[in-house]
């Protein structure tokens, strides 16, 4: 199964068509875009979808909704539940979602993801389609919260970048690495929150969790997890988790094995 691939025919007159797959190894999609819209979403474990300088890490239950033409990439961890719908921009009801240029984080209720799957099915009649494809749209709602984060892209925080998104376990503080970078620490942090849209502490603490989702994913235990991207306790690794995630770590790892 290839995340780049629309399985029908692009010239075929159809509203919304999917695809779905156990991922029984961690996968990763090269950068792509497809001539229809594409919601992309995991029912069980995690996965994350890089545009542009964004990435969004996404839960079971949360998708991202990419507008055609969009470039984009993504990866999914070992046991996800990988789900991918495709809307034809031509025949799809306009509304928030559907027509936003950029890419929009959503919630996969289990009543979109149920329509999602019945609309999979290759033997329903002209009506029941268009019924169910019609509450599809009546669904498709931004979330509350935008579930990504941006890869800073200014030069002077180059190094301090790559060096956490390889390591987010990284413990060395705003100060030792604004010495390393021949900056103030007040002309780093001004400059982080300028690229990122975040400070330098939420970025991280966002790159962290995005990590421990691929290690509980992995089956890591919550307080090896936490060692390893970078928390000194357990209590404020489960704190910070929360936060971002909106639920505790111990809940996440249940979950993907519902």
């Amino acid at each position: 199964m290839s995340a780049a691939t629309v399985p029908v025919d692009r010239h075929a007159e159809f509203v919304i068509a999917g695809e779905r797959g156990l991922l029984s190894r961690s996968m990763e999609w090269a950068a792509h875009s497809h001539p229809v819209h594409e919601l992309l979403w995991v029912r069980r474990g995690s996965m994350s979808v890089t545009a542009g300088h964004r990435v969004w890490m996404l839960p079971a239950g949360i998708g991202v909704w990419m507008p055609a033409g969009v470039v984009h990439a993504g990866t999914a961890a070992a046991g996800s539940d990988f789900h991918a719908s495709f809307f034809t921009p031509h025949t799809a009801r306009p509304g928030p979602v559907v027509c936003s240029p950029e890419p929009v984080a959503l919630e996969v209720t289990p009543l979109l993801e149920g329509l999602l799957e019945h609309l999979l099915a290759d033997d329903l009649t002209t009506g029941a389609r268009q019924r169910a494809e019609a509450v599809v749209f009546d669904l498709l709602r931004p979330s509350s919260r935008s579930w990504g984060w941006a890869i800073p892209d200014d030069p002077r925080i180059g190094d301090l970048v790559r060096a956490l998104v390889d390591d987010p376990g990284d413990r060395r503080s705003l100060r030792e690495w604004a010495e390393s970078a021949g900056l103030s620490s007040r002309t780093l942090a001004r400059a982080f929150t300028a690229s990122a849209g975040v400070s330098f502490t939420r970025w991280r603490s966002m790159l962290r969790v995005y990590r421990a989702q691929q290690l509980l994913a992995e089956g890591l235990s919550v307080a090896d997890v936490a060692e390893a991207v970078g928390y000194d306790t357990t209590s404020s690794f489960i704190e910070a988790f929360r936060a971002v995630v909106g639920r505790s770590p111990g809940a996440y790892r249940a979950m993907l094995s519902d």
